[in-house]
């Protein structure tokens, strides 16, 4: 039996807050930094090259001075665009701001007229943005989004709200973003499906289910596809509900009562809970009829059934015949019509 899939937790804003506050006295922002900075040397080549980083005024710019900082240890050429006040920066910015310094870093204003390299780190703002970028930041990411650089974003593209996905005019478009501790619903909707280019996932050593529990999952096919039956799972993705045959259905309350000989098909109503969907027709006795060997499940509508459209529509055209056994051993005949897919299909 397979697994249950393993799917990637996905964290609000409030909830991030939360598990960084419980872990406030461990080096967080050292450590995103550091897997940061990996992911940076990794997209520049090991050999060194020339990268810009872009640091804000808040923890987001603090975590691209620890990536200065590991890339300079690292032999990489690095110019970092730094405009705020470090009088004002929060603790743990202000730590990795002096400790920037203290390695030899300085800082500029601007972007060099003439600069051309390999790589962007994006560290302006992070999962704490809820409006446009004022016009200052906003000429710096024009500026990196027009050059054929590749853009490294720090947890979250600078200009979108990792809440809902909005992007406020400019945002970062990103080639790949290195998100911490968690997933955030922005990353995945609106604006941060194209802004964030390839995602790379680090928890910082954390385990942040065991502190506040996941209210939502990335839902990727990959992983649901894994631990679904091989008649469930879909292989090609150009298909729609007519490329997987037909589906045929009885309903299994009037199967077993008492009542066996009437057909099943002529009972008032039948409500959808009582019917059964066959799409396994090699284990099933109505395999004889043409089943699906869909990766699609199927519901399908209320449907009232009368005797007189029965006997019109059985004098038409002859009807499938199925064995079917009964609760108690006997066995009928019962006519079922194969019916097309109906109604929602997951996809």
């Amino acid at each position: 039996m397979a697994l249950p899939p393993v799917l990637a937790p996905v964290y609000r804003v409030i909830d991030l807050r939360a598990i960084e506050e419980s872990a406030r006295a461990l080096p967080l922002m050292e450590r995103a930094g550091l897997a940061a900075a990996e992911v940076a040397r990794a997209m520049a080549g090991d050999r060194g090259g020339k990268v810009l980083l872009l640091a804000g005024p808040g923890n987001n710019g603090g975590d691209a001075l620890v990536v200065a900082r590991w890339l300079r240890q690292w032999y990489f050429d690095t110019t970092v665009v730094f405009r705020a006040d470090p009088a004002k920066l929060p603790r743990d910015a202000a730590a990795a701001h002096r400790a920037f310094v203290a390695a030899g870093g300085t800082t500029l204003a601007d972007i060099p007229p003439a600069w051309q390299g390999t790589l962007v780190v994006d560290g302006l703002f992070g999962i704490g943005l809820k409006r446009a970028l004022t016009a200052d930041y906003a000429a710096l990411v024009d500026q990196v989004n027009a050059s054929a650089v590749p853009i490294l974003a720090l947890d979250v593209p600078s200009g979108l709200d990792a809440e809902t996905g909005s992007g406020f005019h400019p945002t970062i478009r990103a080639a790949a973003t290195a998100t911490f501790i968690a997933l955030k619903p922005g990353l995945l909707t609106g604006a941060g499906v194209d802004c964030c280019g390839t995602l790379s996932v680090h928890a910082l050593e954390l385990d942040p289910e065991t502190i506040v529990p996941a209210q939502g999952r990335r839902l990727a096919w990959s992983a649901l596809a894994a631990a679904l039956p091989d008649v469930l799972r879909r292989r090609l993705r150009n298909v729609h509900k007519g490329t997987f045959g037909t589906l045929c259905s009885t309903p299994t309350r009037s199967i077993s009562s008492p009542g066996i000989r009437r057909s099943p098909l002529r009972s008032r109503c039948v409500r959808p809970r009582h019917w059964q969907l066959l799409i396994q027709p090699k284990q099933h006795a109505c395999s004889q009829l043409q089943l699906p060997t869909s990766r699609q499940i199927a519901w399908l509508p209320r449907r009232r059934w009368r005797r007189s459209s029965m006997r019109r529509s059985s004098s038409k055209a002859p009807a499938a015949s199925s064995h079917i056994p009964t609760a108690a051993g006997t066995s009928m005949q019962a006519a079922i019509p194969a019916c097309r897919l109906r109604g929602p299909v997951m996809s």
